[in-house]
């Protein structure tokens, strides 16, 4: 993720800031000052600028800043709790994250096809090594399940 924030003195107030992706509006907040790309994407390098209106002082212009994406955001398993090896009586939940369409993932189960286009999280009721794919961003590293 990549989240550009237009920041003034604390005791001035921004009325509206508009964000550039080379030159192109991305859009104008007037309730807030931060505008957020995620998830990061290669076409995401670029110039990025702002400007906006400080109330009693003026118009601003930001120098546009150069934003270089070195690699494209692959697919990650997130595991509930953090803590690894999990027993019986642990609630243990994994969530895949990446790019792409929600609901579209694809789960696999000591290597198999286990769940199609489904959801996102799921709470583990059995040992195995699961893994999920999102379109986009691929297939996630493995991640062992030990439910003893």
């Amino acid at each position: 993720m990549v989240t550009r924030c237009c920041r003034v003195r604390p005791d001035l107030s921004v009325t509206w800031v508009s964000f550039y992706h080379d030159g192109k509006e991305l859009g104008t907040l007037y309730n807030g000052t931060e505008l957020s790309l995620s998830p990061l994407q290669l076409n995401h390098s670029s110039r990025y600028s702002f400007s906006g209106r400080v109330l009693n002082v003026g118009l601003f212009h930001s120098v546009p800043v150069e934003v270089t994406v070195h690699g494209a955001q692959t697919t990650q398993l997130l595991v509930e709790p953090h803590w690894t090896p999990a027993v019986l009586w642990d609630r243990v939940t994994l969530t895949c994250q990446g790019s792409g369409t929600s609901g579209a993932t694809t789960w696999y189960k000591d290597v198999r096809l286990w769940w199609q286009e489904g959801r996102d999280n799921f709470t583990v009721i059995e040992s195995g090594t699961y893994q999920c794919y999102r379109p986009g961003t691929g297939l996630s590293t493995p991640h062992d399940s030990l439910r003893r």
